[in-house]
């Protein structure tokens, strides 16, 4: 843009530090934030806003709030933002400190402002306190904020409370009726769960892949094989096409219910295994079936990782023999496994720094910042 003279507009800062924090690129955030203020943009409520979140999703509270202070104009963008920078921080003291000063300042709130206020509450008086606002200000009738509210009841345990809040709703969603089977499952109660499927299918709501893992996670929490299997047997009979985060959660189940050969079928007809799928599969093997465990590490037989893991499984089964045998394997055939790395570019050069290595021309310095970083509160 400099290049061509293209002055920027209300809109760039914002789109650009959604980008830093999608990519995780902080640095450039600090730059286009000093940026936004050389172009004028320093007191836009929109700009400012997008600010708070950007230093909100790195953990820099302090720097959110720096920027909010100095704002001389605040509407509820910006209080909604910072309100849900403290409670996503897990400060929902502060977070309701802020929305008991943005009504003091007569700035009404948004749904969006109480989704915000909610989205890190864990304790029950705070969130009470958030659905009696919502009702105050005649927001009980958004599915966003309520699908909000449900989700946080289940997670502070109080399913009945997330029961009469469903009942009670005149609209629902497939994520209203996710909130409320996670609820229950995370209760145990595999019961209500599998009523609360088949109503769905009798109100001709369509279940999505959280719908299915939730239903097969309390399943596998409770080793039921033959609930699992009946869930397995609902998603082939609706035509369901899987996805890893379903086909990972069945696979565990069958593990956890020691239905062995099951979970392998799962694994060998999975087209795309990742490493979630992969790390599952042996985890769910490496104190006994053995014979699987080597089977499976097999299909890649060049992953040093693969031989480090099964080494690992026969050790935690004191067969050392066939320890050594899995690092004889190894080194037989060259394969080492790398340590773990990252790297950093900067003024056009890339240093990459390895895990436990101290090569670095600069390590001294790097260490001594790192230590002055940590002591900063």
């Amino acid at each position: 843009m400099p290049k061509t003279n293209t002055l920027p507009d209300t809109y760039t800062f914002p789109n650009l530090l959604k980008a830093c924090t999608s990519l995780n690129l902080f640095l450039y955030g600090l730059s286009f934030h000093q940026c936004s203020v050389v172009n004028g943009f320093s007191l836009d409520a929109y700009v400012t806003s997008s600010l708070i979140n950007f230093y909100a999703k790195f953990g820099h509270a302090q720097n959110a709030r720096k920027v909010f202070d100095v704002m001389p104009h605040r509407n509820v963008v910006p209080w909604t933002s910072i309100i849900g920078c403290y409670s996503r921080a897990g400060n929902a003291g502060i977070a309701f400190e802020m929305f008991s000063e943005m009504r003091r300042e007569e700035v009404q709130p948004s749904s969006v402002t109480l989704v915000s206020l909610i989205s890190g509450v864990s304790e029950l008086a705070y969130l009470q306190c958030s659905h009696g606002c919502a009702v105050l200000y005649g927001f009980e009738s958004d599915l966003t904020l309520v699908n909000s509210m449900l989700n946080a009841y289940g997670k502070c345990g109080r399913v009945e409370d997330a029961r009469d809040l469903f009942e009670y709703m005149n609209a629902r969603d497939v994520v209203s009726w996710n909130s409320l089977i996670s609820s229950y499952s995370q209760a145990g109660n595999i019961g209500e769960v599998f009523r609360l499927l088949y109503t769905m299918r009798v109100e001709e709501m369509e279940p999505d892949k959280q719908t299915y893992a939730s239903a097969v996670s309390v399943a596998a929490t409770q080793s039921n094989l033959k609930l699992g299997k009946s869930v397995h047997g609902q998603i082939l009979r609706t035509g369901y096409e899987f996805d890893s985060h379903v086909e990972t959660a069945l696979m565990v189940m069958y593990l956890k219910c020691r239905n062995i050969d099951l979970a392998f079928h799962i694994f060998e007809g999975t087209t795309n295994k990742d490493v979630v799928l992969w790390t599952a599969m042996m985890s769910g093997l490496v104190h006994n079936e053995v014979s699987k465990l080597e089977e499976i590490l097999m299909l890649r037989p060049g992953d040093a990782g693969n031989y480090v893991q099964l080494a690992h499984s026969y050790a935690l089964m004191n067969r050392w023999d066939c320890l050594g045998k899995a690092w004889s394997q190894m080194r037989s055939l060259s394969l080492k496994k790398l340590p773990g790395w990252s790297s950093i570019k900067l003024h056009g050069r890339i240093t990459t720094f390895f895990t436990d290595h101290n090569t670095n021309p600069q390590f001294d310095d790097i260490v001594s910042t790192l230590n002055m970083l940590t002591r900063v509160e």
